[in-house]
């Protein structure tokens, strides 16, 4: 299995911590509270509050206390000072444009957001914020899919079987994982777009079925060409 996790980053940010299991399970608590809070709301009204405790509740599984809640949302505030900012262009313009795009340009049309019902207008702001963060990384994940599937007449013994959000599921030889890491997290890597300079950084596990994987680390190979699309 391979994954870009595009919310590892975030997760340091919250919370400062480097310890491994800890950041993977901060890390299933940002995507929830990324994927379905407007992070710009005031942390502190009651219901904020209720919504992101039944959000983590229901939706990840997870307890979390709420002033631990807080802290999260705080520090992603001060780590990434501009994203409230962010936030309030891209409702506008989404506003005024009746639809929101992903960075290579792919549209989604939100007229909801014009909407005088709260609920209609509120779920078409978090759309318009949603799409260019998760569906560019859509967009992203398609693409290197797209190399995969160019590379896999050359490796047969590579099996594509299943795609769960960020993550890819391959099954081969045992003795033909560390090629199989490779060349994935190859073309996982590479720059998805011109003028896209984020870093991608992919992660790889294996295992001998989907609840046995070991994550692998020190697997590593030159990025392909941005062209090699």
């Amino acid at each position: 299995m391979v994954q870009q996790p595009t919310h590892r980053p975030s997760a340091y940010v919250a919370k400062g911590t480097e310890d491994a299991i800890k950041l993977i399970e901060l890390r299933r608590k940002i995507a929830f509270i990324i994927g379905d809070i407007k992070i710009g709301e005031n942390a502190s009204t009651v219901a904020f509050k209720k919504y992101l405790f039944e959000t983590l509740k229901f939706k990840a599984g997870l307890a979390v206390d709420l002033a631990d809640c807080e802290t999260i949302i705080r520090n992603l505030k001060l780590g990434y000072p501009r994203l409230s900012r962010w936030q309030e262009e891209i409702k506008k313009r989404a506003s005024f444009r009746k639809y929101t795009e992903t960075w290579p340009g792919r549209r989604r049309n939100i007229p909801e957001i014009a909407s005088s019902n709260w609920n209609k207008n509120s779920f078409a702001e978090r759309v318009a914020m949603n799409t260019p963060i998760q569906g560019t990384a859509a967009d992203i994940l398609k693409l290197a899919l797209g190399r995969i599937i160019k590379g896999l007449p050359d490796r047969p013994w590579i099996r594509p079987l299943l795609q769960i959000h960020d993550e890819l599921v391959f099954e081969m030889p045992e003795n033909e994982a560390k090629n199989a890491v490779i060349f994935i997290k190859k073309c996982m890597e590479t720059q998805p777009f011109d003028v896209f300079y984020v870093p991608i950084v992919a992660e790889a596990s294996v295992g001998r079925c989907f609840g046995e994987m070991e994550e692998l680390e020190g697997f590593s190979a030159p990025a392909l060409p941005v062209n090699s699309r």
